[in-house]
């Protein structure tokens, strides 16, 4: 459990997540509440003591969103934040992503990536839908945890969220856009394969979703009920996020050209990591197979031209 960068005596007010909170009494019969405090920076151990405690009463549900005041000190050399006050939050949906509990994120650094990518959004419209998203615990556990496919490419725990960051990372450094149609693409390329929350993992009801039907399919249907908040907020916004997350290769000219950065995106992503697959067996430091892959496509050099010969 990591101490979100505490020190013992620091007053801590912020919005966390409870996690494994149990009823308990101290050696001295004094009896206290024992919780985790998680969000997306780590996990601090705390106690809610019953005569010390000024806040409001409500039930310490598992994974339920609270925002605290309390006090770090040290015990055993562990800290433990003493909560003196605390409340539900009733906005779950407002920057959600930062009570995404870390342990839900599958590789190191995913986290900050994510915080790093939503901090340059900035229309406010775009940033309620994502939370919409990220506040809906069922649909977010799935996203961060599947495989993004069974063998083709990220085809690991996590693999599904890992390739869509790196999808938007890329359409956020493409030049040559307005800012709103960089957030928009943005939002779309994190989002264009969260179908696949429908086709990967085990079962034989995903099984035959991935036999059947394509993942694409099920895109819409997944945000539905946020494309019609957004659609509230920003009409306009909603039918294009829609084309960016519908429109494929190969049908037509894209009406919006960041429709095609964002499937460049896609490729880009898949065909690194299938990449790294098929070098990963190689010694490290060799790059032989490598260079012999680009030389086939490398345009041959002019022969030299000796002078008096």
């Amino acid at each position: 459990m990591t101490d979100l960068g505490l020190a013992a005596g620091q007053s801590v007010h912020a919005a966390f997540r409870v996690h494994r909170p149990q009823p308990k009494m101290a050696q001295n019969g004094k009896k206290y509440w024992s919780l985790a405090l998680e969000n997306s920076s780590g996990a601090i151990r705390a106690h809610i003591w019953e005569d010390r405690y000024r806040g409001r009463e409500f039930y310490l549900d598992e994974s339920k969103k609270i925002e605290v005041q309390g006090r770090v000190r040290e015990f055993d050399r562990k800290l433990i934040v003493d909560i003196h006050d605390c409340r539900e939050i009733t906005r779950p949906e407002k920057d959600s992503w930062s009570l995404i509990p870390s342990r839900w994120f599958s590789q190191p650094g995913d986290a900050e990536r994510l915080h790093f990518l939503t901090d340059q959004i900035e229309t406010t419209a775009l940033r309620d839908f994502l939370g919409g998203i990220f506040a809906d615990d069922g649909l977010a556990w799935s996203f961060l945890t599947l495989p993004a496919s069974h063998r083709h490419h990220h085809s690991w725990r996590g693999g599904l969220f890992c390739h869509s960051l790196e999808c938007a990372e890329i359409v956020a450094v493409v030049p040559g856009f307005r800012h709103v149609e960089t957030e928009l693409g943005m939002v779309a390329a994190l989002l264009h394969d969260i179908g696949k929350i429908r086709t990967q993992g085990s079962g034989t009801l995903r099984f035959q979703q991935r036999v059947l039907l394509p993942h694409d399919i099920f895109t819409l249907e997944i945000l539905s009920r946020h494309l019609e908040r957004l659609d509230q907020q920003w009409p306009e916004g909603g039918i294009s996020l829609r084309y960016l997350l519908t429109w494929k290769p190969g049908r037509t000219v894209p009406a919006m050209t960041m429709a095609e950065i964002i499937a460049c995106a896609d490729r880009a992503s898949a065909g690194q990591d299938r990449e790294r697959q098929a070098f990963s067996a190689l010694p490290k430091g060799s790059h032989l197979v490598i260079e012999n892959r680009i030389n086939r496509w490398r345009t041959p050099a002019p022969p030299e031209v000796k002078i008096g010969a």
